[in-house]
């Protein structure tokens, strides 16, 4: 994930990307001790690239409902 730290947050990392259709959107990757998050519309493939170069606790890589401690949920917005 070749980003640019926030000037705000350095656990937030962002990064212009490009849709199929030619849109351009932010991608993001939030880092907190032991926990990442990723929002992309790319964002599992993002992850198997850092598991392949990281080993992650457990092994554990799953679709989030908790980060934080708050409860979180995955939301679709038109293309």
């Amino acid at each position: 994930f070749r980003s640019v730290p926030c000037r705000v947050d350095p656990d937030l990392y962002m990064r212009m990307a490009v849709k199929e259709n030619r849109d351009r959107y932010y991608e993001y990757l939030l880092a907190y001790v032991d926990d990442l998050l990723l929002c992309g519309k790319h964002s599992k493939a993002q992850m198997d690239a850092i598991v392949r170069r990281f080993k992650l606790k457990d092994g554990l890589v799953a679709e989030p409902d908790l980060y934080l401690g708050a409860d979180i949920g995955k939301f679709y917005f038109a293309d």
